[in-house]
């Protein structure tokens, strides 16, 4: 139950963009008991406007918690308090077909999170978007916590290269279909991010077309 620790930028830069969940897991052997905590605070550091050089969190046994719950006593931000497991349970609870079910649809509640989360890094989006607060065993909440700060170095460049791939493809995508207002509406905006003329990323498998 010590807390989970990572020093020095590379190690914070792992665990932050590592590209798949990540979830910590305790294993209590003397009641053959799994306790599994998510780590969203590993994408509050990247919305943070800067890089963090340690971060830390430190699991609980609370049946209640709040997903992004951060001490900010040092004024670092960089330590994060996982009061509540996600999953608290025996190997004989799980070998339950009805708390198997369960448990298998908080790992899906969370992973869902974490996918949407992992793409916002890849597109350059400085932002998290997370429930404020859970339950062990559950997928229950009361509401949404969003976290983010402005572009960093980087990033703009980034979100907008994503966002003229995707206006290429919906003003693509409506002119195909006939709706030429909103094939104009797209394109006029990807003119605005592009006024030399845009061309598509190219791949080995497709050259791509320039939209013009």
């Amino acid at each position: 139950m010590e807390p989970w620790v990572f020093e020095g930028a590379d190690s914070v830069r792992w665990i932050v963009e590592h590209p798949l969940t990540i979830f910590l897991c305790v294993v209590q052997k003397s009641e053959a008991r799994i306790l599994v905590y998510h780590t969203t605070p590993r994408f509050a550091v990247w919305a943070l406007p800067r890089h963090q050089n340690r971060l830390e969190l430190i699991p609980g046994t609370e049946t209640k918690g709040q997903t992004l719950d951060c001490d900010w006593s040092t004024g670092a931000g960089d330590t994060y308090n996982l009061r509540a497991p996600i999953l608290n349970f025996t190997i004989q609870e799980l070998l339950d077909i009805d708390f198997y079910g369960k448990a298998k649809a908080v790992l899906k509640h969370w992973i869902d999170y974490d996918l949407e989360n992992l793409a916002r890094i890849r597109n350059g989006l400085p932002r998290l978007w997370a429930p404020h607060d859970y339950e062990t065993n559950a997928t229950t909440f009361t509401g949404w916590g969003l976290q983010g700060g402005p572009f960093r170095e980087g990033l703009l460049k980034l979100a907008q290269n994503r966002l003229k791939e995707l206006l290429g493809l919906l003003s693509t995508h409506h002119y195909g279909n006939g709706d030429i207002v909103n094939a104009a509406i797209y394109a006029m905006a990807l003119r605005q991010l592009s006024p030399a003329g845009y061309v598509a990323p190219s791949g080995p498998d497709d050259p791509g077309n320039p939209h013009r």
